[in-house]
């Protein structure tokens, strides 16, 4: 049975402990929902460390939610074609924790699915055909299996999730989970309480991540202090029956799980909740057959393996977002960008589905895959500006689009052959009807914890920080980039110490450099100064008379 988080307050913050610990998981969002920002790994990991260390010293948030201090992260992690990030992830401490109950208090973060990350979607959100066994909280070690199982398991797109945070996310000094963990025990004084907390795709990794710390608990926590605790809002059912059962008998009474009746990610994966899916918005928003065709064929993976929920808890009642959500696209870039991916990637999943299945998918294929999905995105992406824009009918266009991937499919090897595909999915009318219940669905998987919780305040001061910063470092890099050429007038030198210059050396050389650096220390010109001009006037050679 799961335990229920206490209401109590913390003080000085005004939140409750549930509602700190959900602040954590959108905070952990800070690079990648709701607005997905671009870069490199190191651009990510440094955005998202000043924003998350920035709101937890501002006022504001410590009012909310108390002193937190962030001991490891933010982490980052990138898959070597991505531009987003596809996993985030880290660890605060309550500073006033001693105040309390005389516990050392840490959360351990994960960041869901970033809606532009179409690898975490492919490949961990929807690769559920096969399973990986548990092995003691290391199941990216086992063999991947197309079977069902008896024993422990998770589908091996989770295996992948849980391996990214367990061995794969590391700070600069090379630290992983598990060495952060060892150091904060080893140092502590008091009990430690560690809640592992996440919503979405990391309210299902939560669970596993919990677990795979609780099974090798010993290798970091010898003498035991550590007591682990999971908070999973939103998430999919993680494992089959037997994993069920395993957790339940380890982690159950330390677990709650948090999920609303109107989201559609806690029906994943089993399947009575799969055949709820397509009619969840029914009479209000009609059922759509893109939706219906993707889980109709996921329900026959789910009854195979036995998919299971950690815990029975009932879902909260939520309300239905009454207005015409997709009056708003075209008023909104974003949320018109997130919906063509989101889509796109949808549709292409139902495609995908209709493959023959595929135990084993060797890297060099899982990458042409991730290639056509982005492809494929791009061509979606003009197909549904056009539609929405001009209110166009593009059912050609999409005939186009799935001749394209027909052909592209062709030429991958161990694909094996396509199933039957009902190409009247694909259909202007369809597509519309999918916006609409998509639509709905983003409201309810994120914007309704966000009201029905009441954290809306710290979620739009983490939004407001975050955007600063970035602001900032565009700004910066905009004026690094900019013509920053400064002249400085040296004065008279002799001819032979130019020339020796113009090579390259010589003491006008060592005196120049000297100068540059008395500047840059002066703070006369700023450290990134390039280049620096010098003028030199050339002395006039002494009258030595007639006889020299």
């Amino acid at each position: 049975m799961a335990t229920t988080i206490t209401e109590k307050k913390l003080q000085p913050g005004e939140y409750t402990w549930q509602q700190t610990i959900l602040s954590h998981m959108w905070l952990v969002y800070c690079v990648s929902f709701p607005k997905a920002y671009s870069g490199s790994q190191e651009e990510l990991t440094n955005l998202a460390t000043a924003s998350v260390k920035k709101t937890l010293a501002s006022q504001q948030a410590q009012k909310l939610i108390g002193k937190w201090e962030l001991v490891w992260g933010v982490n980052v992690y990138q898959r070597w074609r991505s531009i987003v990030a596809d996993s985030t992830m880290y660890i605060a401490k309550y500073s006033e924790s001693s105040d309390i109950d005389n516990i050392d208090k840490y959360v351990i973060s994960i960041a869901g699915t970033n809606p532009f990350s179409i690898y975490t979607i492919l490949f961990e959100d929807a690769r559920f055909s096969s399973v990986k066994k548990w092995n003691e909280g290391q199941p990216w070690n086992s063999k991947i299996d197309a079977a069902s199982t008896d024993e422990p398991a998770i589908p091996s797109g989770l295996s992948t999730g849980l391996e990214v945070h367990m061995s794969r996310m590391q700070d600069a000094q090379g630290n992983f989970l598990v060495d952060i963990l060892r150091e904060i025990v080893s140092n502590a004084t008091k009990p430690v309480e560690i809640t592992v907390a996440g919503h979405s795709l990391g309210g299902t990794i939560s669970p596993l991540l919990g677990l795979s710390l609780y099974d090798c608990q010993s290798e970091w926590d010898k003498d035991n202090k550590a007591t682990i605790k999971v908070v999973s809002v939103a998430g999919m059912s993680p494992g089959n029956e037997a994993f069920a059962e395993y957790y339940q008998s380890k982690l159950g009474d330390r677990t709650e799980r948090i999920w609303c009746d109107k989201d559609i990610v806690p029906y994943m994966s089993t399947v009575n909740g799969l055949s709820t899916i397509p009619t969840l918005y029914a009479p209000k928003i009609s059922n759509n057959i893109l939706v219906s065709a993707l889980f109709n064929t996921m329900q026959l993976v789910t009854q195979q393996h036995k998919y299971t929920p950690i815990s029975q808890t009932p879902g909260y009642s939520g309300s239905f977002e009454p207005s015409k959500l997709s009056q708003k696209i075209n008023e909104n870039e974003f949320l018109k960008a997130y919906l063509i991916t989101e889509c796109s990637t949808l549709i292409y999943l139902i495609w995908l589905q209709k493959l023959e299945n595929i135990p084993f998918m060797p890297s060099v294929v899982e990458d042409k895959f991730e290639e056509l999905a982005e492809e494929f995105s791009k061509l979606f992406a003009e197909v549904i500006t056009k539609m929405l824009g001009v209110g166009a009918i593009v059912d050609q266009e999409l005939e186009n689009i799935f001749d394209y991937l027909v052909n592209s499919v062709s030429t991958i090897p161990v694909v094996g052959a396509l199933k039957q595909f009902n190409r009247n999915l694909l259909s202007t009318a369809s597509l519309f009807g999918l916006i609409d219940y998509y639509l709905q669905f983003s409201y309810q998987h994120t914007q309704q914890y966000v009201n029905y919780f009441g954290f809306s305040e710290f979620d739009l001061l983490r939004l407001q920080i975050t955007a600063k910063i970035n602001e900032g470092c565009e700004e910066e890099n905009a004026r690094k980039q900019k013509p920053n050429t400064v002249v400085v007038e040296y004065g008279k030198a002799k001819d032979d110490d130019i020339k020796d210059l113009l090579n390259g050396e010589g003491k006008l050389l060592n005196n120049i450099s000297d100068v540059v650096v008395g500047l840059k220390l002066s703070g006369t010109v700023e450290q990134n100064v390039q280049p620096l001009l010098f003028i030199i006037e050339k002395e006039k050679e002494k009258d030595r008379g007639f006889c020299g």
